[in-house]
């Protein structure tokens, strides 16, 4: 059961504001109606409280405004065993909105006696007041949710007909129905039962032999295993409980409970003592000891559990600080501090929209597209998004950080770049507000922000960046927060860490396959030069040579943004060395190289696993296949036009007709690539019949009967036959080792005839060659095993079978003879 939360609302100066109510926020957006349930503890049951709520808005009750969808009064008179005030919102009332906003307030003594302890008044008349409210207490809150459902005719969950009732708890939940619910009903099918006379009867061991032995094994095997489970039982025995820290001291009032997991690799534990120190905002502890007499600790996979006590209160944990005091000589399992450092601070960028007039005055008067570069606001403002170029005396009361957050930059003065999100692409400009300075300012320059509504109906995009360094391991980190607001309403987030590792060569292993790397493409690069100076537009047709063209280049341009990222990190380390930190940097242009980088070192190793094709060329399997598609290629062009007509209908299909209604239809490319994949035959069909009863299972099935049944139908013929072709007419004396063994003759300058036409391979130490009528005899055989006719041959086999199954009766024959003089 989830636990009440405490509300500090005695510490709140109500007074800043002029709140009269303590307001709470609920989102209860969901597909299927829900009730919302609300219990209230006061920690002082003599107190009294107002309940008011409104659905999607700020609900507002004071002596000139009344905007509430309800209310209620929770008396002490009211109070059960329990002491808990419990008020229900029913699923009848939530349907169609996004968003439940409730207000409470303390009432005062005379309230109390006017509306509690006055029968006639209570629930009758809304005790109003334009006094900010003055809570005397603190109270406890808890709120959830439930709901009634039944699943219909389609296998998807209705609620109508049933309302959540009063009684509903954490326990259970009551429901009101209209109507019967469906039930199922399910059956076993019985085992065949086993006759126990014919086991018993034939329970000798030595016809069961492997039975037994089998039996056996295993009995002894699992006492084994028992006697050792036991044993490992004891051992983990010992590792239960908590150990308390050996430096704990019996007057700290605070403990806290530790778990240090130990990895599963090997060499995963340690036997040194390790120590920490645990870091918050304010303060730290001394250093701690992890130990623990009776037991061996940070063994490997181990869990181990420790009770640590402080003398105050350790808020906002941050990092700690691990290391130990042994000599590492034979110790595995240094544990080394693993955080992260800041560079610089971090930058919370702004993109807005104009504002033009609306097509329809009568509606609306101003309308705000969404954000594009071409409706991009670009006017410099005063805090409050004031139009208003000359300064003003109240100006001077705010800091510069304020005010330039205000004032429009352009992407050279921010050094930032184009950030794609996932609803639009956003530019490099805009309003940028720096976190520099205390953390105290920090967090009062945030509240001025709010209060000057520097986020309004206007923003489109809120971009917060910074950058991490780890300098345990050398790497940068590039961290991107965007907010996209929707001219729908609702905001859109999205988050992307981009992690740089400028030093690549951790090992003189990969330094040295990098350097034959980079010789083999300097030699590659000669040859294709002399090629196209001897070839020169000849060269262009062949297809290899498009993919050694591939190679080289992406490979040199891998090779000059590896120099330029070698210079940029040596940049940024000696940046980093020279301010200790305090300096903004941006990655943005160098996660893009760095992308860059990896889509080129993706398409050198695509181009060269294709070219590997060329140096298995002479593999039966991979000509045949060639081949092929060689031979059908024009049937192939033909069918992929018919094909793309006849997709594209679908595509245009489901698209118009699914829009609405399917995730997976919501977009053309999205739309094409569920229809690529009904098309392998992984679909889910559901997402149709919810769809639409009738359109949806139509539609399916008439893509499944054309596209799966007939179109790939054809494309499997036309291989098939191409197939079949290209293996009647194959030519096998392209074997690889008749083509090495070419070379071979030809590096050697030996004069030795190889006859791949015929397929013979004359000795090249001098022995014997066929004559000219051993070769006709030869040619003669394989020309009789090509074309031989079945009918001819039709005895012969009927005589071989008639033989076989002659040897089948006469051995079966000896068999039960021996049997017979054994007395079997």
């Amino acid at each position: 059961i989830p636990s009440m939360y405490l509300q500090n609302v005695t510490s709140i100066n109500s007074t800043i504001n002029n709140l009269l109510f303590n307001y709470h926020y609920i989102n209860i957006t969901s597909s299927l109606p829900i009730s919302v349930h609300f219990e209230i503890h006061s920690l002082n049951r003599s107190l009294a409280y107002l309940f008011i709520y409104k659905f999607d808005q700020t609900p507002q009750l004071n002596s000139s405004i009344n905007i509430i969808d309800g209310w209620t009064m929770f008396c002490p008179s009211n109070l059960t065993n329990d002491d808990i005030y419990r008020y229900f919102i029913d699923n009848q009332q939530t349907p169609g909105h996004q968003s439940l906003i409730f207000g409470i307030r303390e009432l005062n003594s005379t309230e109390i006696n006017n509306y509690c302890l006055n029968n006639s008044s209570i629930n009758t008349s809304l005790p109003i007041t334009d006094q900010p409210f003055n809570f005397t207490s603190n109270y406890e809150l808890r709120i959830y949710t439930s709901g009634c459902y039944y699943l219909d005719e389609n296998n998807n969950w209705k609620s109508d007909g049933l309302i959540v009732r009063s009684l509903t708890n954490l326990y259970q939940t009551e429901c009101l129905s209209t109507h019967l619910t469906t039930f199922a009903g399910g059956f076993i099918v019985l085992p065949e039962p086993i006759n126990w006379s014919y086991v018993f009867a034939n329970a000798d061991f030595m016809k069961n032999k492997t039975i037994y032995l089998t039996v056996i094994c295993m009995s002894i095997a699992y006492i084994i295993l028992m006697i050792f489970g036991r044993f490992k039982d004891k051992k983990d025995i010992e590792k239960l409980g908590v150990t308390p820290l050996p430096d704990n001291d019996k007057s700290d009032q605070y403990y806290y409970q530790i778990i240090v997991f130990t990895g599963q690799r090997a060499n995963s534990g340690t036997q040194s003592k390790v120590h920490f120190i645990l870091s918050s905002d304010n303060d730290e502890t001394r250093v701690r000891t992890f130990s623990d007499p009776h037991r061996k600790i940070f063994q490997r996979g181990g869990i181990d559990s420790f009770i640590m006590s402080v003398p105050n209160f350790v808020s906002n944990i941050r990092a700690q600080q691990w290391y130990n005091d042994d000599q590492p000589v034979n110790l595995n399992g240094y544990i080394n501090d693993k955080t992260n450092r800041m560079i610089g601070w971090a930058t919370m960028r702004q993109l807005r929209s104009k504002s033009e007039l609306c097509s329809d005055q009568r509606v609306i008067s101003t309308c705000i597209d969404d954000y594009s570069l071409f409706n991009e606001e670009k006017d410099s403002f005063q805090p409050g998004w004031i139009l208003n170029q000359t300064s003003t005396e109240e100006d001077e009361d705010y800091s510069s950080s304020i005010l330039k957050a205000f004032q429009y930059q352009s992407s050279k003065e921010l050094d930032t770049y184009v950030y794609v999100g996932d609803y639009g692409t956003y530019s490099g400009d805009g309003y940028v507000y720096e976190f520099r300075g205390r953390l105290s300012d920090i967090k009062s320059n945030l509240s001025l922000l709010h209060q000057l509504q520097w986020i309004d109906s206007k923003t489109r995009a809120v971009i917060i960046q910074f950058t991490l360094y780890n300098p345990n391991v050398a790497l940068y980190t590039s961290v991107t927060f965007l907010l996209e607001f929707l001219s729908a309403s609702g905001v859109h987030s999205s988050a992307r860490f981009e992690p740089l590792n400028f030093y690549v060569f951790t090992s003189l292993t990969q330094l040295i396959c990098t350097i034959i790397y980079i010789c083999f493409i300097i030699y590659f690069l000669i040859i294709e030069i002399k090629l196209l100076m001897k070839l020169k537009l000849k060269y262009f047709y062949e297809f290899w040579s498009i993919i050694q063209i591939g190679i080289i280049s992406c490979s040199i341009t891998s090779i000059i943004i590896y120099i330029w990222r070698s210079k940029e990190y040596n940049r940024l380390s000696s940046l980093f060395r020279e301010t200790n930190g305090y300096v903004y940097v941006n990655l943005e242009m160098i996660v893009y190289v760095d992308d860059v980088l990896t889509s080129l070192l993706g398409f050198c190793c695509f181009f060269g696993t294709i070219k590997f094709i060329k140096f298995i060329r002479f593999n039966k399997s991979l000509r045949i296949f060639v081949q092929t598609l060689k031979y059908v290629t024009k049937e192939l062009i033909s069918f992929s036009l018919m094909f793309s007509i006849v997709f594209m209908a679908f595509l245009a299909l489901f698209y118009l007709l699914f829009n609405s209604s399917i995730a997976s239809c919501s977009s053309l490319l999205s739309t094409a690539q569920m229809l690529f994949e009904t098309t392998l035959m992984s679909f889910d069909v559901t997402d149709f019949t919810g769809a639409d009863p009738f359109l949806g299972p139509f539609c399916f099935s008439i893509f499944i009967i054309i596209v799966v049944f007939v179109c790939l139908s054809m494309f499997i013929s036309i291989l098939n036959d191409g197939f079949h072709h290209v293996e009647q007419n194959s030519i096998e004396d392209q074997q690889i080792f008749s083509y090495m063994l070419k070379k071979f003759l030809n590096w050697t300058r030996k004069n030795y005839l190889i006859n791949l036409n015929k397929n013979y391979l004359f000795d090249i130490l001098d022995l014997r060659r066929p004559n000219v009528e051993e070769i006709y005899e030869l040619q003669d055989s394989r020309m009789r095993s090509h074309y031989v006719d079945p009918i001819e041959n039709f005895p012969d086999i009927i005589d071989q079978f008639l033989e076989a199954i002659n040897r089948i009766y006469i051995d079966q024959k000896k068999e039960l003879l021996k049997l017979t003089r054994a007395g079997v």
